[in-house]
C-alpha cells in the first residue's frame, strides 16, 4: 500500500494536484501543483527557474506562486479534493 507523498508524486506525474505541505520552518503552503510537462505553462517548460533535483526532495511546479517549488519527502502532506 502506498504513502501518502507515494500517492502525491504519482498524481503529480499525471495531473494537476491541490496539497498542502509543511516547510522546513514549520508553516503550511498550500499549492496546485505538477510535474507533468504536459500541464506546465510554455515558460516552464523552457526551464523558467527550475532548480536540480536533491535526494529527498520533490521538485514541482506550483500554478498559486506562479514557478517552481519543491517539498522534502519527509514533509507532513494533506492532498486536497
Amino acid at each position: 500500500m502506498k504513502n501518502t507523498i507515494e500517492i502525491l508524486i504519482d498524481r503529480l506525474g499525471s495531473e494537476k494536484v491541490h496539497f498542502k505541505f509543511t516547510k522546513v520552518d514549520g508553516t503550511l503552503r498550500e499549492a496546485l501543483g505538477t510535474t507533468n510537462p504536459e500541464l506546465l505553462p510554455l515558460e516552464a517548460k523552457r526551464g523558467g527557474d527550475r532548480k536540480t533535483p536533491k535526494t529527498g526532495v520533490v521538485n514541482f511546479y506550483d500554478f498559486i506562486a506562479d514557478g517552481w517549488r519543491c517539498f522534502q519527502k519527509s514533509s507532513d502532506i494533506i492532498i486536497l479534493e
